[in-house]
């Protein structure tokens, strides 16, 4: 299960705000979202979709799955279509890939954009 660090940007500049794990392709495709403890104690925290990953309270953990039919979180993967619309070159790379592959899914763009 590929596993990525999400941050949000507050600001001190960037600040871990929780862990992304994503499975399966296609229309198996989902993920699964936490917040950081420490993140959810900050006083500055901000939610990173407050409809689908509302902020909780830091001593209760809580995973947040998709929904069925939705490969990624929609806040996850508005931050993360704005960040390659932002960084030029990732036109390119995502381009050579896609021509030893079928189309990329939301789940491998979002990895691309890092």
């Amino acid at each position: 299960m590929p596993t990525a660090y999400v941050y949000v940007y507050l600001e001190e500049g960037p600040v871990p705000a929780g862990i992304l794990e994503t499975s399966g392709t296609g229309r198996e495709a989902g993920a699964r979202f936490r917040y950081g403890r420490r993140y959810l104690q900050r006083e500055d925290r901000l939610a990173i979709d407050p409809v689908q990953l509302p902020l909780t309270d830091p001593d209760v953990a809580r995973e947040y799955v998709t929904e069925e039919g939705f490969a990624l979180f929609n806040g996850i993967r508005d931050a993360a279509l704005m960040v390659g619309a932002v960084i030029s070159w990732i036109g390119p790379l995502t381009h050579r890939l896609s021509l030893n592959s079928t189309t990329l899914s939301q789940q491998e763009n979002l990895v691309l954009d890092r």
